[in-house]
């Protein structure tokens, strides 16, 4: 998702980011201020639990391309040791499991899903930087934050993603391991068919689900990364492009 930025010349992508992070963060100075605690948040009594997604192929490789990630991707609730350590860079592509550093130290909070309520928290360690460094995301169930390296990372979320999967002419848009795996934890969650909408069911959706698209350039892109975390848990990641 996020098609539409690669579109944007620099100083207009600098502008949207600027609102972006101001209309986030602007309620108070303490960027976790405003987190809500978990019995503030209305779950509904009937409501669908979820089981871990069988990934696609593309989702779960061996080697490469974010494998590092996927050393602290096991069973829910688990505790994780760390793959990576604290001031360490990664190489764009790889996912580190980074443990027992205070999310003060990640650097400045710039983005969080959803606004109130448990969730995921992005940091981004070198703020106003063009150029590819660390950006963390928190709010795992092993209680670690996951890094990855890009010159611009987003969170979307569900609503956004639809927004932009369903609005476009299917035929248009190449299907991601990330596209797939949402559509399957949709129709669990929304019992929306594929293609169509979650419709009533995407406020559900939205407490515990964002998509994060890591871009490698601040400028152009003809292809980029994307996560699609659920419920304290990666479910699927790959790669995209125009």
């Amino acid at each position: 998702m996020f098609e539409f930025l690669n579109g944007m010349d620099v100083a207009l992508r600098r502008l949207f980011l600027a609102i972006a992070a101001t209309l986030t963060l602007a309620a108070c100075a303490d960027p976790l201020e405003q987190v809500g605690r978990l019995e503030d948040v209305d779950i509904a009594e009937d409501a669908t639990m979820v089981e871990a997604l069988p990934a696609p192929a593309e989702s779960r490789p061996e080697g490469g391309f974010f494998s590092r990630f996927f050393e602290g991707g096991s069973a829910k609730g688990a505790t994780q040791g760390g793959t990576v350590s604290n001031g360490q860079t990664l190489p764009y592509g790889e996912v580190g499991v980074l443990c027992g550093v205070s999310d003060r130290k990640l650097g400045k909070a710039i983005a969080r899903h959803p606004e109130r309520g448990r969730g995921y928290t992005l940091y981004d360690s070198a703020p106003g930087s063009t150029a590819p460094h660390s950006f963390y995301v928190t709010g795992f169930d092993d209680q670690c934050a996951r890094q990855i390296t890009g010159a611009l990372v987003m969170f979307g979320s569900p609503s956004m993603h639809e927004q932009l999967r369903y609005g476009l002419p299917a035929e248009s848009q190449p299907v991601s391991a990330t596209d797939e795996a949402y559509e399957t934890l949709k129709r669990r969650v929304c019992g929306a068919a594929r293609g169509k909408p979650c419709g009533r069911g995407i406020a559900r959706m939205e407490k515990n689900t964002v998509f994060v698209t890591i871009y490698e350039n601040f400028a152009s892109n003809p292809r980029w990364a994307e996560l699609l975390l659920h419920d304290g848990e990666l479910l699927a990641q790959g790669m995209k492009g125009r």
